[in-house]
């Protein structure tokens, strides 16, 4: 299992503002957020626990499809957590359309304004 951390700004994101936006000598307050990216390698039950975000393995290359996927990514939902889901791009057998296609097919079908969900994940294998 892999931990992710992300820091939030409490006052606002990076990219958003300007540095010139803070005051002389103050200092940007963050919060830690964790979560889990899981994958079919983790068998049996997963503790969601403490985690506020998870991501779920859905596909690799253009010819596998985690056989754990919908299992997974149903307990991450009953856990409370923000869930997603992501692919295993592996550029040697494929071109990133194809395998885009195939994610987008295979459980990356995420929309815009979808509750308590994240947009797809991309590791490079």
């Amino acid at each position: 299992m892999h931990i992710f951390t992300a820091l939030i700004f409490a006052t606002s994101f990076f990219i958003l503002s300007p540095t010139s936006a803070y005051p002389t000598g103050a200092k940007r307050q963050t919060e830690r957020l964790e979560g889990v990216a899981v994958s079919h390698y983790q068998e049996g039950e997963i503790d969601w626990s403490g985690s506020s975000f998870g991501y779920v393995e859905a596909s690799a290359a253009n010819n596998f499809v985690s056989p754990t996927f919908n299992n997974q990514l149903s307990e991450c939902e009953a856990g409370g957590l923000v869930c997603g889901a992501y692919h295993v791009a592996v550029p040697a057998l494929s071109t990133g359309t194809d395998q885009a296609q195939y994610f987008i097919n295979n459980g990356g079908n995420w929309t815009a304004g979808t509750e308590k969900k994240l947009p797809g994940g991309l590791v490079i294998g």
